[in-house]
């Protein structure tokens, strides 16, 4: 799917599968920073390259938090297990003997 966009003055033709709402939020979004980026003094390809220097960070950290987030999931799991697998060995162990021994009568 192709998406005219016009960010802070410029026209774009982008092609993605993504959403039309979706492009347009994150166009949007481009256009605020930059926008602020001008505000604050910096030329407009200066302002383009704060935009994304910043979005580059913020992707750079995001990745890192869900680096450290995927690896506290893994090991909660791994935890999970291993107290599963202690709370059921004594079941385990009971099904491999004759019913009668199973009893208490």
């Amino acid at each position: 799917m192709t998406h005219e966009l016009t960010i802070a003055g410029q026209h774009l033709t982008v092609r993605s599968s993504a959403d039309a709402a979706y492009v347009r939020s994150l166009a949007s979004l481009v256009e605020e920073r930059v926008r602020r980026a001008e505000q604050q003094g910096a030329t407009s390809v200066h302002a383009w390259m704060v935009v994304a220097l910043g979005l580059a960070d913020e992707a750079s950290r995001l990745r890192t938090e869900l680096g450290s987030l995927r690896t506290t999931v893994e090991s909660g799991a791994d935890e999970l297990l291993g107290l599963l697998a202690q709370a059921t060995a004594p079941l385990a162990s009971e099904r491999g003997r004759p019913l009668a021994e199973n009893c208490d009568a």
